[in-house]
């Protein structure tokens, strides 16, 4: 229970988190749990569909609570901002995460709605969430996580793989 409290504490630090959050994700590891609740909660008065496939996460991951704290805000709050100002009738936000072949897969889809003349628009959004994407690819660099990102007409991708086993080789 401490451990707990310690979590909640330090996420309501970073998070700004009201206790009345709804718990809509229990994938195993409680930090990632508040931290995608929150961030969830935030969407629940907006049209926004909110699709959640696998949540399969495990207790402890191989990077620092403050790295790994970093990662997800960062991943969370570049795909909330975007489908927020997506244009489309129904944005969608989709979520999947689980274990495979001692691998945490991270998937994160969000509707968009970028078009090829608005490269201002895009180049203003670059700077505006610069420091975001630097954290980013600081963290996955450091601990040799594989990201990888997919951008189409009408939605982005963000896919994760962190090794469950971590090596300073």
């Amino acid at each position: 229970i401490a451990k707990e409290e310690k979590i909640s504490s330090y996420l309501e630090e970073l998070l700004g988190q009201r206790s009345n959050i709804l718990p809509v994700i229990q994938s195993g590891n409680d930090m990632l749990d508040v931290i995608l609740n929150s961030k969830l909660n935030s969407l629940s008065e907006t049209t926004i569909k909110i699709e959640i496939n696998r949540t399969n996460a495990p207790e402890t991951f191989p990077l620092s609570d403050a790295d790994f704290c970093s990662l997800m805000i960062n991943l969370m709050d570049n795909a909330i901002h975007a489908v927020i100002k997506c244009e489309e009738k129904q944005p969608i936000l989709f979520l999947d995460f689980h274990i495979k072949n001692n691998f945490w897969v991270f998937t994160c889809k969000n509707s968009t709605s970028i078009k090829r003349k608005e490269k201002n628009r895009k180049q203003e959004t670059i700077q505006m969430h610069g420091f975001g994407l630097y954290i980013i690819e600081k963290i996955t660099k450091q601990y040799h996580i594989l990201y990888d990102t997919k951008q189409e007409s009408n939605f982005y991708e963000v896919t994760l793989a962190i090794p469950l086993t971590y090596s300073t080789k």
